[in-house]
């Protein structure tokens, strides 16, 4: 009895694990420099509190990247873009300006793309998403 009991746990443990693998869903986050300024981006996702990083990298002036990410069984409710735009092309060293988005999903998927832009020539940056 005891052995047909551990198996039907073990096929119900294996069962859940494939299904909660099925249902994680991979996105993928597109953000667009449009400055001349390099600027360290981190990306946070929540489905609830507490926020974690989904990734963060630095980014060059007017280059673009694609970074994927697993939401998981849950879902992505909220989605915080940050862009420290630096002094240095290598992300290294102080921010120049240091600035974030926040969206939030009201049952459809949150936005996937967002843009680092500049008021005109001035040191005045922010990031939105699309």
């Amino acid at each position: 009895m005891k052995r047909i009991f551990a198996c039907v746990v073990a096929v119900a443990v294996l069962t859940l694990a494939q299904s909660h693998r099925a249902d994680a869903e991979i996105g993928k986050f597109n953000i667009t420099n449009h400055t001349q300024r390099s600027a360290w981006i981190t990306i946070y996702a929540s489905s609830n509190v507490p926020w974690s990083i989904v990734s963060s990298f630095c980014l060059k002036g007017g280059a673009s990247a694609e970074r994927n990410f697993s939401n998981g069984r849950t879902g992505i409710y909220e989605m915080k873009i940050r862009a420290e735009v630096k002094y240095r092309e290598d992300c290294a060293g102080p921010n120049l300006s240091d600035t974030y988005d926040v969206r939030k999903s009201s049952g459809g998927p949150v936005p996937a793309s967002a843009a680092v832009r500049q008021h005109g020539d001035s040191d005045n940056f922010y990031i939105h998403f699309l």
